[in-house]
């Protein structure tokens, strides 16, 4: 336990970490830390370390054979409350997820030599989506740099990992305004994936979209609509047009289009065949007040 940081452990997290371990064991163990004041219990199903008491295991625990194991093992554990960060998220979530945050933080911060390359961004980008899920873009910032930084040391600037942390990176910089620091990681993460990916990988459609959703807020229309429509090419090819993908894809094109419209900008669009037939749609129920 004294892997964990110095704040209130959730004892679901302990059985997650303890592979190998029964319950049984793990209960049988924790009544003993108890019963020795090595632990105590802060909360319902909540349990932390004496301050003393971790400082002397973790200097102790690198002398075990199984250290590193138990790192290893701790990480990963670590991974899965990471993975089930999505974004946005509601308040119930937050609530469930915040215990588990300053020990995610540990193994963002000290032990990320002990994550998997497929591992590697997990920590740090549940860490940024979290906070910036919550709007505290001052402490997402600092954890999807460091996500960027990991990825481009240990993977290399081709791997879709590196593209991924730069997207990520991106979406906070355009949440944020910073509309010309988003811009050109939303651009180098696009060539990373068109190098390292399948052709028409649906990861493509993504940053693809990504970009256009940040030209539509410059008002750059003309490569918004080339964007999504390559956006939707791809997800067509890929995913299917039935796609829950694909069809939220195709909706928000729509809803480009009528605000393209309110704004009397339609002579910045093309004469694709799809654009000019959903113009007339639209302008044919606005005519009819529908």
């Amino acid at each position: 336990m004294s892997l964990f940081a110095l704040a209130p452990i959730p004892w679901l997290l302990v059985e997650i970490a303890a592979t190998g371990k029964s319950t049984k064991e793990l209960k049988q163990a924790r009544r003993i830390l108890i019963k020795l004041n090595l632990l105590k219990r802060t909360d319902n199903h909540t349990y932390q370390l004496h301050q003393l008491i971790r400082e002397f295991l973790s200097d102790k625990g690198d002398e075990f054979a199984e250290a590193e194991e138990l790192k290893r093992g701790f990480a990963a554990a670590m991974v899965r409350v990471a993975e089930q960060i999505p974004y946005p998220r509601t308040l119930e979530l937050v609530k469930f997820l915040e215990p588990a945050i300053p020990h995610l933080e540990e193994v963002a911060r000290e032990l990320t030599e002990f994550l998997t390359d497929k591992d590697l961004i997990w920590p740090c980008t549940g860490l940024g989506l979290f906070y910036q899920g919550q709007s505290f873009y001052g402490l997402a910032e600092p954890w999807l740099q460091r996500c960027k930084a990991l990825a481009k040391t240990r993977l290399g600037k081709e791997h879709p990992d590196f593209a991924t942390s730069l997207n990520n990176l991106a979406q906070l910089y355009k949440s944020l305004g910073r509309y010309s620091k988003a811009e050109p990681l939303y651009e180098q993460a696009i060539e990373i994936v068109k190098r390292s990916r399948p052709q028409d990988h649906p990861y493509l459609a993504i940053s693809l979209n990504n970009l256009a959703e940040l030209y539509k807020s410059l008002g750059r229309y003309s490569e918004t609509e080339l964007l999504y429509l390559e956006a939707m090419r791809i997800c067509d090819r890929s995913l299917g047009s039935e796609h829950p993908n694909t069809v939220a894809g195709w909706n928000n094109f729509v809803g480009f289009l009528m605000q393209v419209v309110s704004e009397g900008q339609e002579s910045l669009l093309s004469e694709h065949p799809f654009v000019k037939e959903r113009l007339a749609m639209i302008k044919e129920e606005e005519e009819f007040g529908m």
